[in-house]
């Protein structure tokens, strides 16, 4: 093999980073979109054709481009992935040519793909591999022989040659589109979307095009055979992949690196790029920041359910296509109630000239989709579209239009998804007016994973599911259901969600003629919908007060079951973090707590017996020579210590004070808690995930009670990189301290005794010299544990309040996660000479809310003005200094 004169792998690298240079240089001044990516890789394509075509082929090789580069569309950050195509053995000279190329490349930052093989190896690696597959059949040819690349090529659209073989792509095909779905979330709608991989992403735009390839050679979507798209969907197909390869342009921009997924902290960044005028924030400071990304980002889900949707319309048509006629012939069409036709399971109208006169039939089509299982034909989504404007005022209120929509929200089986595709086609809000103030409206607080209106269908969903498990009346379902789907129809305008919300149900549920009960009952659950949730997580259970204000709002035992059952519901829909065990042994702990008040129960005479019980539970656990003296500890306990704490733990507790008795020094016990608790993800600097362990532990710790213990063992446990998610503080009449603990993100889940035995022997130091715990925090080593991605950072809050509490004054905490928040906000208390008595620390997603109840130094709620000043203002002091 001999070459002509060409370009050095080292002119072609230094081209290359110029090109690529220059193209960031031009996304300064402005993104157009694909044309943007379509030039680009050109410009790489005509390099890479300059470098190879000057090697002497003599038929035995050539360069193919595939993925991206194949397909002619690349961002500065994309793979560059190249086939080379042998007929035989490639020389020495040829290997150290790609050899200096790819160095070369690799060097330059380039993310250079490639592979080396024969036809018969690349067919049958295409065979095995359906993501191979799908990369080849957008390839292009680049340099060498063409006769080679085409007999390739031909080789492998031979492969889909027969009807069978195309109906075999085609499951393939679904079956990869649904485990794609699966890895990022399965809807359009995730608060983070991945611009290429998620669901309505670029990635079903090369489903489209992947299948236009197999069954006609075309690589252009324009170009498909009539039928298989409309011209609406055409349009919308070429909308969205230019606003989504401008998208992922900016992306690239502003993180700097190879990187699909939008991730909150480059919403913003990407949306001030945007330059569009209609992306306007409304009022200042954050919440005009953020209107504008809502605005960007609200843009960026139509197109992305679009996407989805053509897609899925787009498979059916093809599908149905090249089924054989026997199965077209023997699934005949049938007709229901005269003005419906259904075939193979697919729903549409007899004649849409029906709807003008019959408008309820919209309703009438979701409803029969809903209770016969049926698919909404491709057909019917259009025609539903162009007559929304016949859903009028009257038909608000039209018995015919209210029925039908109840049979679908009702309808357990298949409700969820005949309601999504309302929502999608624009019905939904079209009935319910107040339902397009949320449309794909976002919740810029990394808490919730999906958009509003999203997130009220996933909670209508988690609803049948309940409904079912608790056996719930039927009679009740269908306010509950009505109440899972419009809970939070007052966001988007401000705060009191809840209030606002349930102003707006009760017009809605008069509009839709509910009966005076049905309307007071979803009345009350919308304006109450956080009640159980804050106030199992942000109050103490074991105090009277909190308690009884829930049952008084909550007033009877149904209601109570069907705002138990929303609040769970409402977790579950809002994403990964916001329901787990522990918080449902909280919610649950509540739930029976107010159901033995609704059921007259005395509050005193229901603690002093379930106490007795209690402490008889505790004496069956002891040695019988034990009992005397235990009983007479026992009797020294508080109420709340004793109400809150299982026999096992009070128990365990006797002996470590015994201990303390002894030696004086800190007793430390540590174990895995009852409540299982799912693996968390972690990302690196390099942006690679990782499942990590967290296993709820229980660390309890006695010792002589001292002002700032609390904080103290907070700022050791911060130095050693465990997370603290609640804690239980007891003070005896002795002067015993007894603090429990609950913490997740060991740092060595595999030697967690190491790790403890360790912070013990810190702890113990620490308690003794407050220098030692200084030092101890700064040598601290970060822990790979602690979650640092970006959160919108709304202001900083600190609330006192001493209504809630006949005992102790409260003081909530708002702000967001970042390393030694804890620590920072109890070392502020201590030095104000304030006392903890118990903390319940929250993290939702990457937002804070921890709360503490506290007393002054003799034990003593705070009742002082300025202090309360005093307190807020060097929290959020100490808090400003962690950013």
């Amino acid at each position: 093999m001999h070459c002509k004169s060409r370009p050095s792998s080292l002119q072609v690298v230094d081209q290359l980073s110029r090109i690529r240079a220059c193209f960031r240089e031009e996304l300064q001044c402005g993104v157009s979109g694909k044309s943007d990516a379509l030039r680009y890789a050109r410009q790489v394509r005509s390099l890479l054709h300059d470098y190879f075509e000057t090697m002497e082929h003599s038929g035995s090789w050539a360069v193919v481009g595939v993925g991206g580069l194949g397909r002619g569309e690349m961002s500065f950050f994309s793979d560059v992935d190249i086939l080379f195509i042998y007929r035989r053995k490639l020389g020495r000279i040829f290997h150290e040519y790609l050899r200096d190329l790819t160095y070369g490349m690799w060097d330059a930052g380039f993310e250079l793909g490639h592979n080396t093989a024969s036809v018969n190896s690349l067919l049958k690696l295409a065979r095995e591999d359906f993501s191979v597959l799908t990369s080849h059949l957008t390839s292009c040819f680049i340099a060498g022989s063409r006769e080679l690349y085409l007999r390739w090529k031909n080789a492998l659209f031979e492969n889909f040659r027969t009807l069978r073989a195309r109906r075999a792509f085609l499951k393939r095909l679904k079956e990869h589109i649904s485990g794609r779905y699966a890895r990022f979330g399965d809807s359009s709608y995730v608060l983070e979307p991945d611009i290429k991989e998620g669901p309505g992403g670029l990635r079903d735009i090369h489903a489209i095009l992947w299948t236009s390839v197999v069954f006609g050679r075309e690589k252009d979507i324009k170009r498909l055979p009539e039928g298989f798209l409309s011209s609406d969907e055409l349009q919308w197909l070429l909308d969205a992949e230019n606003f989504l390869w401008k998208v992922r342009l900016c992306l690239h921009r502003v993180a700097r690196k190879h990187q699909d997924r939008l991730s909150l902290a480059e919403q913003k960044e990407v949306a001030d790029l945007w330059r569009d005028p209609n992306f306007k924030g409304v009022g200042d400071g954050f919440h005009a920041e953020h209107g504008r990304v809502e605005q960007f980002m609200q843009e960026l889900y139509r197109h992305t359910a679009r996407v989805r949707r053509v897609l899925r319309f787009f498979l059916e048509r093809v599908e149905w296509s090249i089924e054989p006629e026997k199965r077209k012939k023997s699934d005949k069409a049938r007709v229901i109630d005269g003005c419906f036709v259904v075939e193979r399971d697919h729903i549409r109208f007899v004649d849409p000239g029906f709807v003008h006169d019959e408008p309820y039939l919209l309703m009438k089509l979701f409803a029969l989709m809903a209770s016969r299982g049926l698919h909404f034909h491709h057909e019917v989504g259009k025609l539903v579209r162009e007559n929304l404007h016949l859903v009028d005022g009257s038909a608000l209120s039209d018995p015919r239009w209210v029925d039908g929509f109840f049979d679908v929200l009702t309808c357990e089986r298949h409700g969820f998804e005949a309601l999504k595709i309302m929502m999608e086609t624009g019905l939904l809000s079209r009935f319910i007016p107040e339902f397009s103030g949320v449309r794909y409206r976002v919740q810029y607080d990394a808490y919730h994973v999906y958009t509003v209106d999203e997130h009220l269908l996933r909670t209508v969903r988690e609803l049948y599911h309940l409904a079912t498990e608790y056996d719930l009346p039927s009679g009740d379902r269908k306010v509950l259901y009505l109440a899972g789907l419009l809970h939070d129809i007052g966001k988007g305008k401000g705060k009191g969600h809840a209030l606002r919300g349930a102003e707006m149900v009760r017009q809605i549920g008069e509009r839709m003629n509910l009966e005076e009960s049905e309307l007071e009952d979803l009345v009350f659950l919308v304006k109450h919908h956080l009640l159980m949730a804050e106030t199992a997580l942000k109050r103490d259970l074991e105090d009277e007060k909190p308690v009884a204000n829930c049952a008084a709002t909550i007033g009877s035992l149904r209601r109570l079951d069907l705002l138990y059952l929303l609040t769970i519901a409402d977790s579950r829909a809002t994403g990964p973090h916001a329901w787990n065990a522990w918080k449902a042994a909280l919610l649950s702990d509540l739930y029976g707590k107010v159901k033995r008040l609704l059921t007259q129960k005395d509050w005193t005479e229901d603690i002093a017996e379930r106490i007795k019980v209690k402490k008889d539970t505790v004496l069956a656990l002891c040695e019988e020579h034990q009992r005397q003296e235990i009983s007479r500890w026992l009797n020294e306990l508080s109420y709340r210590y004793l109400a809150s704490q299982p026999p096992e733990r009070i128990l365990r507790h006797y002996f470590m004070e015994r201990e303390f008795l002894k030696t004086r020094g800190v007793v430390f016990d540590a174990r895995t808690s009852n409540h299982p608790m799912p693996a968390e993800e972690f990302s690196d600097d390099d942006g690679r995930s990782t499942l990590v362990d967290s296993t709820l532990w229980e660390i309890n710790v006695v010792t002589g009670d001292r002002r700032g213990l609390f904080s103290i063992i907070a700022g050791v446990l911060w130095a050693h990189g465990v997370n603290v998610l609640s804690a239980d503080i007891y003070t005896r009449s002795n002067g015993i301290a007894v603090d429990i603990i609950t913490v997740n993100r060991v740092a060595d889940p595999v030697n967690p005794e190491r790790i403890f035995s360790t912070i013990r022997d810190d702890l113990q130091k620490a308690i003794l010299d407050e220098a030692y715990l200084q030092h101890l925090i700064e040598s601290r080593k970060p822990s790979r544990f602690i979650k640092t991605e970006f959160v919108p950072k709304r202001p900083d809050r600190v609330l006192v309040d001493e209504s809630s509490s006949d005992f102790f004054t409260i003081v909530e905490v708002y702000t967001w996660d970042r390393p030694g928040v804890l620590y920072a906000i109890t070392d502020e208390l201590y030095k104000l000479g304030i006392s903890i008595q118990l903390a319940k620390i929250s993290t939702p997603g990457a937002q804070v809310a921890d709360v503490f109840y506290v007393t002054d130094s003799e034990g003593q709620k705070l009742y002082d003005e300025k202090l309360y000043r005093e307190i807020e203002r060097r929290i959020i002091d100490r808090l400003r200094s962690l950013s």
